[in-house]
């Protein structure tokens, strides 16, 4: 329950590393992580998922569908992840190299 937010005791262990969760499904959802099965296979390539939420956004991708775009360039993009990295590299939100043309910043050397 929402109490349980506010403790620091996290009595569900996970067997395989040292992280410890305050609620028992967040532990359960851990454990994937640990796991080499991918179950979740993609039907237009051989890519293939542990988790079913990763498929779904990865078939975005094959669609051609950009659902999140970018409002201060207008870019689009298959999944939140790309526009997260547009926003926070080339709009100044923390990108370590600067265009000494635009000032732009970037993750990496262009």
């Amino acid at each position: 329950t929402h109490t349980i937010s506010h403790s620091d005791e996290r009595p569900f262990k996970c067997p395989s590393c040292p992280k410890a969760f305050k609620i028992k499904s967040r532990l359960m959802a851990h454990k994937i992580s640990h796991s080499d099965e991918r179950p979740f296979k993609c039907p237009s390539c051989p890519k293939a998922f542990k988790i079913k939420s990763r498929l779904t956004a990865h078939k975005l991708y094959h669609s051609g569908e950009k659902p999140f775009e970018c409002l201060s360039c207008q870019n689009s993009y298959c999944c939140n992840f790309s526009l997260i990295v547009d926003e926070r590299f080339h709009h100044g939100g923390g990108g370590t190299l600067r265009c000494e043309t635009c000032d732009r910043a970037y993750a990496e050397k262009r």
